[in-house]
């Protein structure tokens, strides 16, 4: 018996993590898209709007950007915000 797989239904693995990601986090409601490397500063795009460290989104203060996270400070707290995700492999049995 053969069975017919479409590309469509097949997961890209080098996509982003699932638009659900931030929220297994911690549920702080960021998302950050991308983070680009320019003029020896880090830049994030957040919810659609690019920031650099000194900046404020939503209230909170972007206190510094790695190539992986956002780190931001808003009244109550200091939070990360990642771009990066673990992928887990199973191991052999």
């Amino acid at each position: 018996m053969s069975q017919i797989i479409f590309a469509s239904s097949l997961r890209d693995p080098t996509r982003p993590a699932p638009e659900n990601y931030a929220s297994l986090l911690g549920g702080n409601g960021f998302k950050v898209q991308a983070i680009y490397h320019h003029a020896d500063n880090y830049v994030a795009v957040i919810d659609g709007k690019t920031v650099k460290a000194g900046d404020e989104i939503y209230g909170a203060k972007v206190i510094s950007i790695t190539s992986c996270e956002v780190n931001l400070k808003n009244e109550d707290k200091e939070f990360s915000v990642s771009l990066c995700y673990d992928v887990k492999k199973d191991s052999p049995q």
